[in-house]
């Protein structure tokens, strides 16, 4: 009984001074983090925006304290940014605060009426202002008349749809489309000018754009391509039953 006494007595003290040690650890490390200054601010992946824009929106103090510093309002700041669209902020033991950014990717570019660039357009249909960084090759956008807004995506349906099956089309499809223009007639596509094939106006209608471009492709390839002569002028796609060609 006293031996069975004893060992309970040993293995009690054991867990208090393991209490006790874990207790210290763990004030030490709050004075620690609480100790630890932000030595510096890195940002990664920037392209079209600048690392200067970033830490701007970022707006964290340079003698600030590295863990009073929220990461997740950080990100949150500069996922402001119109190229942004997505954004995380890493604290570094080291005294660093790493801000690494992913942008939007254009799919489309919107040009005024005398073809000037006005902004770039991505999947989600968020807009983008063009700087000189941004080189992309996407098809032109006549028609649309909104006003430039960095937070708003575009309200036309019919450039939300065209916009968010860009990503998807393969390669060789994505390169035969040049231009889009809307109206209130509808969509008219304007085809790439290859050699010897004359840019071709492409009538869409309203809605159903991926599959009248799928049409389009396979119309262009088993027709257009291996046919003998002259491109046509105009293709209309609006019918689901036919192809009306001039």
């Amino acid at each position: 009984m006293n031996d069975y006494r004893l060992t309970v007595r040993g293995w009690l003290g054991l867990i208090v001074g393991l209490v006790g040690v874990l207790l210290l650890l763990g004030t030490s490390g709050m004075r620690w983090r609480n100790a630890v200054r932000l030595e510096a601010v890195e940002v990664q992946g920037t392209h079209c925006a600048t690392p200067e824009d970033i830490l701007r929106l970022a707006s964290v103090e340079g003698d600030s304290l590295l863990y009073h510093v929220e990461p997740s309002i950080v990100a949150d700041r500069v996922r402001r940014h119109p190229w942004v669209e997505h954004a995380r902020a890493t604290r570094l033991p080291t005294g660093r605060l790493v801000i690494s950014v992913e942008e939007r990717r254009p799919v489309l570019l919107a040009v005024d009426h005398g073809g000037r660039p006005v902004y770039y357009i991505d999947a989600s249909g968020h807009r983008m202002p063009v700087v000189d960084e941004a080189v992309a090759d996407v098809p032109l956008l006549w028609g649309l008349d909104e006003d430039y807004s960095p937070l708003l995506p575009v309200a036309e349906s019919r450039v939300l749809e065209l916009a968010g099956l860009m990503p998807g089309l393969g390669g060789d499809v994505d390169a035969l489309l040049s231009e889009f223009e809307i109206s209130r007639d509808g969509v008219v596509l304007y085809t790439t000018a290859w050699p010897e094939r004359n840019s071709i106006r492409v009538h869409l209608g309203n809605t159903r754009f991926e599959s009248r471009i799928e049409r389009l492709f396979a119309f262009w390839h088993q027709v257009v391509l291996s046919g003998p002569g002259d491109s046509p002028a105009s293709i209309d796609l609006r019918f689901d039953s036919q192809i009306i060609t001039s």
